[in-house]
């Protein structure tokens, strides 16, 4: 069903605008019913009773260890790592060989972009900053480069990208986590 000449007539702007509204004044009017169409029958059915609703029953508690306590013995300290956010930018960069200048410039180096998408990828997991913070620490970047590279990261860890999950777990294992 051809509802328009096939013949191109738009010479302009306008003319273009002008054969967007037909097709969609034309494509409104294919859509409405006709006055000639008996109306739709209504169905009425009873209600279905459902069952009532029992009330869930309650699950015995679970002995979990509170990690969140106080130390059980006298004179420990739990402490978790301190990595600083230089040292994991130093440690990515010194696993690609590369300096850390390079890693924080502007190339657009295959090899140059993985290695700072893994750098994000830890400074998000290990330092828990904002997209925005990690970008200022990152040379200056936009906060959706950081989100794209995070990402990015994590996607392929999930799929089992051996470079990337070698060289993740390399450098977590060099900053002693």
């Amino acid at each position: 069903m051809n509802l328009l000449p096939v013949i191109d007539d738009c010479q302009s702007a306008a003319d273009v605008m002008i054969r967007a509204r037909r097709v969609k004044t034309l494509r409104f009017e294919m859509m409405r019913p006709t006055q000639d169409a008996p109306p739709e029958p209504i169905v009425t059915t009873a209600p279905i009773k459902a069952p009532p609703i029992a009330p869930p029953k309650p699950e015995p508690p679970i002995d979990l260890p509170n990690f969140l306590a106080l130390p059980p013995y006298e004179g420990t300290v739990v402490t978790w790592p301190v990595v600083a956010s230089r040292s994991i930018i130093r440690h990515t960069a010194e696993y690609f060989r590369i300096t850390v200048e390079h890693l924080l410039s502007t190339s657009r180096v295959q090899e140059l972009v993985d290695a700072r998408h893994i750098a994000m990828y830890l400074l998000k997991k290990l330092k828990h900053f904002s997209y925005p913070e990690i970008a200022r620490r990152m040379g200056g970047r936009d906060h959706t480069t950081v989100l794209h590279g995070v990402r990015r990261a994590a996607a392929l860890v999930c799929a089992g990208d051996e470079k990337f999950t070698e060289a993740i777990t390399e450098i977590e294992r060099r900053l002693g986590i």
